[in-house]
């Protein structure tokens, strides 16, 4: 950032053309410079970030599920489940604690007015800060609920799995070679993410956005919604504003698809737009 201190004078003039080019060349250097800098620290990031959460929500919770329960092939059943609630209770606590942090705040109040402003293109309202203030800032096919059900899914899904046929097939003894066996089959479960987050859209959003009112979907997303307290903050109308705009440009860009589709002008509202409409945050 800047290391002249002075200004060189130049006797001879520069034209107006070649100045103009060598500022603009200037900064896009800079940015040049910048950009580099910036990858390689997000890919620190990145890699931090995931032996952090391969530590976090693999082997912490394995860990421990084997001192409180015992060997993984001698309680399959409960040591699934076990193992399950740790990593949710771990997610959990997460996003609390992040929560805390002041710009995080205003990021989870931006998910708020997110939140309303679908409520209220959902109720045919005008979209306006005022009709939407009104609407809770919960939402049946928030990416919260969604990530609750892909953790409540996997426990299903590795309960399955036959991982017992290994550790009888090779003999892993006892203690820490069948724990780190354990961990290792859930690292390379991974590979079963794609089926496990299918099945949570498919009830997440499929089923439960289009039977909101189904008293069975509210007991299955009751932990989802009720997770929404912690990722959502009521907003201000500078957040609904923003909300708003970013709607009316989804909406514009759908009725041009439509068009562009049917070969005439058509209304975006209903069907899967509105499931589209709701990103996962």
């Amino acid at each position: 950032l800047g290391g002249q201190r002075s200004l060189e004078v130049v006797s001879e003039p520069v034209p107006a053309p070649v100045a103009s080019a060598t500022a603009a060349s200037e900064p896009a250097a800079k940015s040049d410079g910048d950009a580099v800098f910036g990858k390689k620290e997000m890919a620190f990031s990145m890699v931090l970030g995931l032996l952090m959460g391969v530590v976090l929500f693999i082997v912490a919770p394995a860990f421990i599920t084997n001192l409180l329960v015992g060997e993984y092939d001698a309680h399959t059943l409960v040591w699934n489940i076990v193992d399950g609630l740790l990593r949710v209770a771990v997610f959990v606590f997460y996003i609390w604690l992040i929560g805390r942090m002041s710009d995080i705040k205003r990021i989870f109040g931006y998910h708020g007015a997110e939140h309303k402003t679908i409520h209220c293109y959902e109720h045919g309202l005008p979209l306006t800060p005022e009709n939407a203030r009104q609407f809770p800032r919960l939402h049946v096919r928030c990416g919260t609920a969604f990530l609750i059900m892909v953790m409540i899914i996997a426990i299903l899904v590795y309960t399955v799995t036959p991982l017992n046929a290994l550790i009888s097939a090779w003999g892993v003894p006892d203690g820490a070679p069948k724990l780190v066996l354990v961990i290792a089959a859930r690292i390379v479960r991974i590979l079963l993410m794609p089926v496990i987050a299918g099945i949570s859209y498919e009830i997440t959003v499929r089923w439960a956005g289009s039977h909101p009112e189904n008293p069975l979907v509210k007991v299955v997303l009751w932990p989802g919604m009720q997770m929404q307290y912690l990722t959502t903050n009521e907003p201000d109308d500078g957040m609904l504003e923003c909300a708003i705009a970013a709607m009316q440009r989804v909406l514009e860009r759908e009725e041009a698809e439509a068009a562009k589709v049917s070969g005439a002008p058509s209304s975006t509202r209903g069907g899967d737009g509105m499931e589209q409409a709701e990103p996962a945050v």
